[in-house]
Formats: structure tokens, sequence, C-alpha cells
């Protein structure tokens, strides 16, 4: 899988994307590092013009992207059915999670978009337990 950009995160345009880069912020593991505390979220918010709600959701994502086999659209389908960070993925039950992606797949992309399997959930509940926190509230 090639590396994920931060335009492939949910919730971030390419100009917001491209103001991160120019106050030096240029990939995902650069991003949760500058917005793991809301003292760095704010701080990156005044700094690259992008609102703080902004950088705090893109967070929420890269975070999850930190799970081997969550890759953007995965982690988008993951924060829409509830789950904000890989400690928050973590406290859930594959086949509760399951049931809640299902309902949050996007309609037009339904028949199309990939629905992780409840194994695959497991797998990925498993990880983030086993990973340090990330995005901190």
């Amino acid at each position: 899988m090639a590396r994920a950009r931060l335009e492939d995160l949910g919730g971030l345009t390419r100009a917001q994307a491209h103001a991160l880069r120019v106050v030096g912020v240029r990939n995902l593991e650069e991003l949760r590092d500058a917005a793991r505390a809301p003292s760095g979220r704010q701080a990156l918010a005044e700094r690259a013009g992008v609102a703080e709600a902004t950088i705090l959701e893109a967070a929420r994502h890269a975070d999850l992207c930190r799970i081997a086999g969550v890759g953007p659209d995965t982690a988008d389908l993951l924060v829409r059915a509830g789950v904000g960070s890989v400690s928050e993925l973590g406290q859930h039950q594959a086949p509760d999670l399951a049931k809640r992606c299902q309902k949050h797949l996007p309609e037009r992309n339904r028949r199309r978009a990939r629905m992780p399997s409840v194994g695959a959930l497991h797998r990925w509940i498993t990880r983030a337990n086993s990973l340090p926190p990330g995005i901190e509230s």
C-alpha cells in the first residue's frame, strides 16, 4: 500500500494539507506528534491557519492509521462509527463495532465500500490494545 498523504485523511482538504506542510507537518506521523495534546493542536492551528477542530479530526484519523491494515478510508469509517482514537478502538467488541460500521458506510458506496470483517476488526482491536496512547482528548 502506498504511504498515505495528509490530503487522504478524512476532514482535511488539499488546501489545509498544504497549509500544514508549509508549517512543517509533512506526513501522518508528524501530524500525530504535533497534534497529540490539546496545546499542540492549538499551536498548530494558529501556525497553519486551520481550525483546531479540523486538526483534531485529522489527527484522530492519522492516529487510527497507526494500526497495520487501517488506511485513511477505513479510519474514516471507524471515526464515523464513533471510534475517535486507537485507545478508544481498544475498548470495543468486534461484533458490535461491525454493526456500527455497517450503519455508517456511505450510502452511495455501500455496495463497493470495503466493510471490514469481524475478524479484521478483532485483530485491529487487539493491535490497538498493544499500542501506546496517541491523541489526547
